[in-house]
C-alpha cells in the first residue's frame, strides 16, 4: 500500500472515502503510528467547535477509513487512534531517506504539488513539510553549483526565486550560478532586485551573504576552480561521504588518513565536488613540495602579480591569508607529509575548509577534525572491478571476481588496476588473471597499468622513513602470521621504528600490542633482499621472544602430564596463561611453522613443548597435530635427535586421542629409544607412560601394566612428579577395569597425596575421580559421590573443561546408580558442552553411553538400545575396546528388556570376544 501526503492526499489501492474520513486519514497520516487523541481529532475536523456527537461521529470516519484501506491499518490506541505505516509505504517517508542518502533530486520528484494540499486545518505541518521541502532545494542548488552546473542550474533557481522571492538564499545561488556563467551585469541585476525588494516590503538590507557576492563580482576578483575533475566510477564509501560533507561545510580543517592506495586522494576529490564554496577551489598535490612553493602558486590563482608575492614563507602566508580574509574557498592539499607542511596553508577564517589527506594521521594539526579510511568493504571492490572490467564478465565469474579482490587485498588502487589490465585485455577470462595474482611472487608486477602501480605507491611511504625504519620494514615482513605481537615486533627493532611503521601506514596497529602488514605491503616489504645472516638473526629474536612468553603462559596452566625436557630460564608464569594461549594460539601456530621453514629447528621445537600442554588443554587436535608433524620433520633434517624425541613425544600425546593408537605405540617407541640413548631419562619415562596409556586403551592389559610399572620405577627413581602421578591413574584405571577396587583405591589414593603435595590441581582432580570410579564399582556410592563432589570443586574456574566433563559423567553415573532425578539433567548438560567446547568423541560417547543406562533405569528399552547404539558407534571411531566392550554389554540388557533377544546375544558374544581379557 502506497500513502501520498507530498501533495493532495493519496492512498493506493483505497477504495472510496469521503470528506470527513479523508481529512481523519490525512491527520493521522501527519503522525505515523503515534495515537492522536479522539479530542485532538474533533478539535481539527470541526474547526475548534465540534457537535455533542463528535466522538460518535470520529468512529464513524474511522470505519469508512476501515473498509477502504483495511482493518488493520488503523487501530484503536487510547485515547485515540493511529494509522499503521509499514517501511517504504509513506511518501515523506521516503523523501527524508533519500535526502539522507543523498539522492535529492529523487527525493524533491516526489513532491505533487503542496503538501496535504485542500486540508487547511493541518497548516502547521504543511508550513513544516513545505519549509523542509525548501531547505532541501537549496541543498541540491549547492550540489549542483559545486559540481560546475551553473548554467544548467539558472533557469531552476529562477523559478524558485520567482515563487519565493524573499528566500535570501535562493538569490544568492542565482546570483553565483548567473556570475560564473559568464553573466555578470544579470547577477549585480539579481542583487539589485533582491535590494529593492527588502527595502520596500520589509525595510531591511540584504544579508551578508548577498551582499559579499555583489563585492566580489563589483571587484572582479578571481575565483579559483582547481579541483581536479572528479572520479566518474567512484564507488562505496557512501557514508563516509556524507559525513565528510557535511563536516566540509561546517569549515575548518579536516584530515584524511589512510594507508598507501586507499583512495583517499579519489576521496577528497569527490567529496570537495559536493560542496558549495562561491569564492572558488584551491588544489595542491603537494608531495613533498615546500609549503612557500605553494603559496606563490596559490597566491597568483588568487589573483596576486608575481611581483606581488613577497619572498618568505610568513610572509606569503600572511597574504594568503588576507586574501581570503571574508571569502568561502576550499582548500584541498593531497598527500601532505607532516603537519609543518599544511600549516602555512591553512586559511585565518572559518568561512574557508580544508581537507587535507595524508598517509599518516596528523595528530599535531591544531583544530583539525580526522577521518580515517581503510580498504573497500567486499562489495565495494566486486562494484569497482565491475564498473571497470565490465558488469557482464563479474556476472559470468562472480567466485573469479571475489579472489581476484581478496588477491588485491581491497585495496582501491590495486582493484582499479586489476579492473583497468582486465577492461585492456577483453579476451582474458577472470579465472586467469586470479590465477595469476596467486603467484606472490609476481604479484605486485601484475598490479601495475600505465602510471598506476601499487608499487610505486608503496615506494613513496618508505621513502619517507629513516634509516633505522627502512631497514627494520623488510625484517618485520619476515614474521608472515595473522599478526605480530608487539614482544616480537619489539625483538626484532626498537618501539619507536615500530610506531614509525604505523604512523606512515606501512604496518597496522590492530590492537593495543599487535600488528599486522597489509598483504601487499608485506610482499612488498619482502621484495628488500636481506643477507642470510641478517634474516636468521631477526627471526632467531622474534621467535625467541615467542618462546619466553610460550614457556611463561606453559608455566600459569594447570599443571597438565609432561614436564620440560630442559631447564627453563623464564619461570615467572602469566597471569593468565589460558587467556593468553587463547588469544595468541594462531599466531603461535604459525610462528612454530615459521621456525620449521627457517631451519631453526631448535627452536621449532621448544615452542611446541611450551604448546602442548595448552593444546591438551582446550583438545585443539588439528593444531597438535600440525605443530607437532612439521616440527618432527624439521628436526630429522636438522639432526637434532633430542628436539626428534621430544616431537616425538608430544605426537604421542595427540595420537592417544583418537583412533592412531597403533601409530601412537610406535611413536612413543621410539621417542622411548631415543630419549634412552641419549640418558635423557625424564623424556624416557614420559614415553613409557604414553606407551602404557595407548596399550590400556587398547585393552592390552599386560603390555601396558609392564611399561606402567617401568615408568612409575624410573619416575620414583629421579623423581618426575608428573610422570610419577600419570602411571599411577593408568595403572588404577586398569585395576578398576580387571575389577580390582581396592588396589585402585590404594593408587589413586596416592596419587592425590602426591599431586597435592606438588600442588598439581588438575592430577589431584583427575585422582579424585578415579576414586570415584572405584568406589562406584565397589558399591560404595556416597564415598564415590563425595570424591567427585571434591574433584569438581578443585576444578571450578580452572576452564579446564575436558575433565570437569569426565567428572560430571562419572557423578551421573552415581545419580543414576542412586536413583537421584539429577542424573538426566546434569548427562543432557555436560553432552551440550562437550559437543560446544571441540572435545574428543571418546569423552562424548562416555555421556551419551551413561543416557542409555538411565533410559534402561527408567524403563525406556527403545530409548536405551538408541542411545547405547549411538555411543558405540562413536567409541568405534577411537578404537578403545574396553569402552566397547562395556557399552556391548549395556547394550545386551537393553536389547534383552526390549524384547530382541537375538541382538542381546549378538551384543554380549560381541563385548565378550573384545574384550574378555579384561572381565576374567
Amino acid at each position: 500500500m502506497e500513502f501520498g501526503i507530498l501533495g493532495a492526499l493519496e492512498v493506493r489501492p483505497s477504495g472510496p472515502l469521503p470528506p470527513k474520513a479523508r481529512a481523519l486519514l490525512a491527520m493521522l497520516l501527519c503522525e505515523p503510528g503515534a495515537p492522536v487523541s479522539v479530542d485532538r481529532l474533533a478539535d481539527a475536523l470541526w474547526d475548534g467547535s465540534p457537535p455533542p456527537s463528535a466522538a460518535y461521529n470520529v468512529r464513524t470516519y474511522v470505519h469508512q477509513v476501515r473498509r477502504a484501506i483495511g482493518d488493520d491499518r488503523i487501530v484503536r490506541v487510547p485515547p485515540g487512534y493511529a494509522v499503521v505505516v509499514r517501511p517504504g509505504e509513506l511518501d515523506v517517508e521516503r523523501f527524508e531517506e533519500l535526502v539522507a542518502d543523498g539522492k535529492l533530486k529523487e527525493a524533491l520528484a516526489l513532491w505533487r504539488g503542496p503538501a496535504l494540499d485542500g486540508f487547511d486545518f493541518l497548516y502547521g505541518e504543511r508550513q513544516r513539510l513545505e519549509e523542509r521541502r525548501l531547505a532541501v532545494h537549496e541543498l541540491h542548488m549547492e550540489a549542483e553549483l559545486a559540481a560546475g552546473e551553473h548554467a544548467r542550474a539558472v533557469p531552476e533557481l529562477t523559478a524558485l526565486v520567482t515563487a519565493h522571492p524573499l528566500r535570501e538564499r535562493f538569490r544568492a545561488q542565482l546570483m553565483l550560478a548567473l556570475y560564473r556563467s559568464g553573466r555578470q551585469a544579470a547577477a549585480l541585476q539579481v542583487y539589485s532586485e533582491t535590494r529593492a525588494l527588502l527595502v520596500a516590503e520589509l525595510g531591511i538590507e540584504p544579508g551578508t551573504e548577498l551582499r559579499e557576492l555583489e563585492r566580489m563580482i563589483l571587484s572582479e576578483e578571481t575565483v579559483p576552480g582547481e579541483l581536479p575533475l572528479d572520479i566518474a566510477d567512484f564507488t562505496g564509501r557512501d557514508a563516509e561521504v556524507a559525513g565528510l560533507v557535511d563536516d566540509l561545510r561546517r569549515g575548518g580543517l579536516l584530515a584524511i588518513s589512510g594507508r598507501p592506495g586507499v583512495g583517499k586522494s579519489a576521496l577528497a576529490v569527490h567529496v570537495a565536488h559536493r560542496t558549495d564554496f562561491p569564492d572558488g577551489q584551491l588544489f595542491a598535490s603537494l608531495k613533498g613540495a615546500p609549503p612557500g612553493r605553494v603559496l606563490a602558486r596559490f597566491l597568483r590563482a588568487l589573483g596576486v602579480e608575481g611581483t606581488a608575492i613577497p619572498d618568505g614563507v610568513e610572509e606569503r602566508a600572511a597574504l594568503f591569508r588576507s586574501r581570503l580574509s571574508g571569502r568561502r574557498v576550499l582548500v584541498v592539499l593531497d598527500d601532505a607529509a607532516d603537519e609543518g607542511q599544511v600549516r602555512p596553508l591553512v586559511p585565518g577564517n572559518a568561512g574557508c575548509a580544508v581537507l587535507v589527506t595524508s598517509r599518516r594521521r596528523l595528530s599535531g594539526l591544531e583544530g583539525a577534525r580526522h577521518a580515517e579510511i581503510e580498504v573497500f568493504e567486499p562489495e565495494w571492490a566486486v562494484d569497482l572491478l565491475a564498473g571497470i572490467a565490465g558488469a557482464a564478465r563479474v556476472r559470468a565469474e562472480p567466485e573469479a571476481a571475489a579472489e581476484i579482490v581478496r588477491l588485491c587485498g581491497r585495496l582501491p588502487l590495486a582493484v582499479r588496476i586489476a579492473a583497468a589490465r582486465l577492461a585492456a585485455r577483453p579476451l582474458w577470462s577472470l579465472s586467469r588473471f586470479a590465477v595469476l595474482l596467486s603467484d606472490e611472487r609476481r604479484r605486485l608486477s601484475e598490479l601495475a597499468v600505465g602510471d598506476l602501480e601499487v608499487r610505486a605507491s608503496l615506494a613513496l611511504s618508505r621513502e619517507g622513513l629513516s634509516r633505522d625504519a627502512r631497514a627494520a620494514f623488510p625484517l618485520l615482513a619476515l614474521l608472515d602470521q595473522p599478526w605480530i605481537p608487539a614482544f616480537a615486533a619489539h625483538a626484532v627493532c626498537p618501539p619507536g621504528v615500530v610506531e614509525e611503521l604505523v604512523d606512515a601506514r606501512l604496518l597496522d596497529e590492530v590492537a593495543e600490542d599487535r600488528y599486522h602488514f597489509h598483504d601487499l605491503t608485506r610482499l612488498y616489504a619482502a621484495e628488500h633482499d636481506l643477507s642470510p645472516g641478517v634474516r636468521r638473526a631477526a627471526l632467531e629474536r622474534a621467535l625467541g621472544a615467542w618462546l619466553e612468553h610460550a614457556e611463561r603462559a606453559d608455566a600459569g596452566l594447570p599443571s597438565h602430564g609432561m614436564e620440560p625436557v630442559t631447564e627453563r630460564r623464564h619461570v615467572e608464569p602469566v597471569e593468565d596463561a589460558l587467556a593468553w594461549f587463547d588469544a595468541e594460539r594462531a599466531a603461535l601456530v604459525a610462528a612454530i611453522a615459521l621456525a620449521c621453514e627457517s631451519g631453526l629447528a631448535g627452536l621449532a621445537w621448544r615452542l611446541c613443548a611450551a604448546f602442548a600442554g595448552y593444546l591438551d588443554f582446550r583438545n585443539h587436535f588439528d593444531d597438535w597435530e600440525q605443530t607437532h608433524r612439521m616440527t618432527l620433520e624439521a628436526c630429522r633434517e636438522a639432526g637434532d635427535p633430542l628436539g626428534e624425541a621430544v616431537a616425538l613425544r608430544g605426537l604421542a600425546g595427540y595420537l592417544i586421542r583418537g583412533p592412531q593408537q597403533v601409530e601412537g605405540v610406535q611413536v612413543a617407541g621410539r621417542a622411548r629409544e631415543i630419549f634412552a640413548g641419549l640418558g635423557h631419562a625424564r623424556g624416557e619415562a614420559d614415553a613409557l607412560m604414553l606407551i602404557g596409556q595407548m596399550h590400556r586403551m587398547r585393552a592390552e592389559v599386560e603390555e601396558g601394566t609392564a611399561a606402567l610399572r617401568e615408568c612409575l620405577a624410573l619416575a620414583e627413581r629421579h623423581g618426575f612428579g608428573p610422570a610419577e602421578v600419570a602411571a599411577l591413574w593408568e595403572l588404577g584405571l586398569i585395576s578398576v577395569y580387571r575389577e580390582r577396587t581396592g588396589e585402585a583405591v590404594e593408587l589413586f589414593l596416592r596419587m592425590r597425596d602426591l599431586a597435592a603435595g606438588a600442588g598439581m590441581i588438575r592430577q589431584r582432580a583427575i585422582a579424585l575421580r578415579g576414586l570415584g570410579l572405584a568406589c562406584t564399582a565397589s558399591g560404595d556410592l556416597d564415598e564415590a559421590e563425595r570424591h567427585l563432589l571434591a574433584g569438581k570443586e578443585l576444578l571450578r574456574g580452572t576452564g579446564d573443561t575436558l575433565n570437569e566433563a569426565h567428572l560430571d559423567i562419572t557423578l551421573g553415573a552415581v545419580y543414576i546408580a542412586q536413583g537421584d532425578p539429577r542424573a538426566r539433567g546434569l548427562l543432557e548438560e555436560v553432552l551440550e558442552v562437550i559437543r560446544a567446547t571441540n572435545h574428543n568423541q571418546w569423552c562424548a560417547a562416555e555421556a551419551v553411553a551413561e543416557l542409555g543406562v538411565l533410559a534402561l533405569a527408567e524403563g525406556d528399552a527403545q530409548g536405551a538400545v538408541e542411545r547405547l547404539r549411538e555411543a558405540l558407534a562413536l567409541y568405534r571411531t577411537t578404537r578403545m575396546p574396553y569402552y566397547e566392550a562395556k557399552t556391548l554389554s549395556a547394550l545386551a540388557d537393553a536389547c534383552a528388556a526390549a524384547g530382541d533377544h537375538e541382538a542381546a546375544d549378538l551384543a554380549r558374544r560381541q563385548a565378550k570376544e573384545l574384550a574378555g581379557p579384561l572381565f576374567r
